[in-house]
């Protein structure tokens, strides 16, 4: 029987073949809500990206789903009641909410808690090591960083990768190019200035000397200025001459 208005059609006959039939107007109202099942993510979620994906399957057997809708936002299910959506996140606990209605006006909410924390990448390195940790992993670096007129060079790429950039080189025009979230930087061998976002900066406003260099067939690139420039902090500690480099991906 369907929702709203079924028309019942009762027929009699006796033995003398006389028919009398009659039709019955019989109102059914669907009561029961949607069946909304979330598979994924778990309430009480922690996550280190800024996004999460809500996926599940949402029934209704009796009148059909009218409206699907997860923090507001409508969205498509498949034919076979799935759906997912993606939702932003901000730091610290966001509520999702998932309501499903069907063509008679039930209506069933699902709500869930899902925590995001920004992953903090934590860089340690030495001067004149090669060695070096990524939150206490080890790795290597292909040269030792130097101190060259009292700055930190060291080849990047090893760096800007555990952040989760990129490293290019161009050999024409002998530049490096760095990517990591929507920041760009640009260095050249053996120029002062650089460009950040298209935006040419010094790359150290107290020193001139202070460029990018090729060393023992390496590329070295001034550490603070880039690491900095990707909204890095930087900690010098000069008895042990260790570089601790902090960031907050988010």
């Amino acid at each position: 029987m369907q929702p709203e208005e079924n028309i019942i059609k009762v027929e009699v006959s006796d033995k003398a073949g006389n028919t009398v039939s009659r039709e019955i107007e019989v109102k059914f109202s669907d009561t029961n809500p949607p069946e909304v099942v979330i598979y994924s993510p778990d309430d009480n979620f922690k996550t280190n990206e800024n996004t999460v994906t809500v996926s599940g399957t949402i029934l209704d057997k009796e009148s059909g789903i009218d409206k699907v809708t997860v923090n507001g936002a409508e969205i498509s299910i498949s034919s076979y009641g799935s759906f997912s959506a993606t939702v932003n996140l901000a730091e610290g606990v966001n509520k999702i909410t998932v309501i499903a209605i069907d063509k008679a006006g039930n209506q069933t909410t699902k709500a869930l808690s899902i925590i995001y924390e920004k992953a903090v990448i934590t860089i340690i390195l030495q001067i004149g090591k090669t060695k070096f940790t990524v939150n206490g992993n080890p790795r290597t670096l292909d040269s030792p960083p130097v101190i060259k007129n009292s700055r930190t060079l060291l080849p990047i790429r090893a760096i800007i990768e555990a952040l989760g950039g990129t490293v290019g080189w161009d050999a024409t025009e002998r530049k490096v190019t760095i990517t990591l979230g929507s920041t760009s930087i640009e260095l050249w061998i053996g120029k002062s200035t650089a460009l950040v976002n298209g935006v040419s900066k010094l790359i150290d406003s107290s020193n001139s000397k202070v460029v990018p260099e090729i060393i023992n067939s390496r590329t070295m690139i001034p550490l603070r200025f880039v690491t900095e420039n990707l909204s890095c902090s930087v900690n010098w500690e000069p008895t042990t001459k260790t570089v601790t480099i902090t960031y907050l991906r988010n």
